[in-house]
């Protein structure tokens, strides 16, 4: 595996981050057949900048980018504190081209190591429930599936995991 470097985005790299979580949930909307007429509040398609700098500037919300040694964007995730000891994992994702070849796991470790060393108690995470090979993926590394919902806004279900921490 080359040498990847995890670190905290910078404010003039939010649009290069839109740009990842874009094309990366848009393989998922395919895979769904979820189009933006369907499902406009889908990741995919409302993602925006004006909403990543919003949420960069939160105090609770902490934004981390995969770089290869290229100074390449690859792969994003985003902590979001929800005050109650434990955090959301949000977006999590690797740029197609990219996939399968460890980055995921790379990002997912570093996601729970971060979460840790902040004092969280537990990460969250949601999901389209019915992706399976998805779903498997986190429950391979300890997540535990602890909830289905349906909104009237997505035709899919929402899937809900969480894994205790260990601080």
């Amino acid at each position: 595996m080359r040498l990847l470097e995890i670190r905290e985005i910078k404010k003039e790299e939010i649009a290069d981050c839109v740009s990842v979580i874009r094309d990366s949930f848009l393989t998922v909307a395919q895979a769904f057949q979820l189009t933006p007429e369907k499902v406009p509040r889908y990741v995919a398609f409302s993602i925006s900048e004006k909403e990543l700098k919003k949420q960069w500037k939160n105090p609770h919300y902490a934004m981390f980018g995969c770089f290869t040694p290229e100074k390449q964007l690859i792969g994003f995730y985003a902590l979001c504190d929800l005050k109650d000891g434990s955090c959301e994992l949000n977006h999590l994702c690797v740029i197609p081209s990219q996939r399968h070849q460890g980055v995921g796991r790379i990002l997912l470790e570093d996601a729970l190591k971060r979460a840790e060393a902040f004092g969280f108690q537990e990460m969250c995470l949601s999901l389209i429930e019915e992706n399976n090979e998805l779903k498997d993926w986190y429950l391979s590394f300890g997540f535990q599936h602890t909830d289905v919902r349906r909104f009237e806004h997505f035709p899919f279900t929402c899937g809900y995991m969480m894994k205790p921490l260990q601080n």
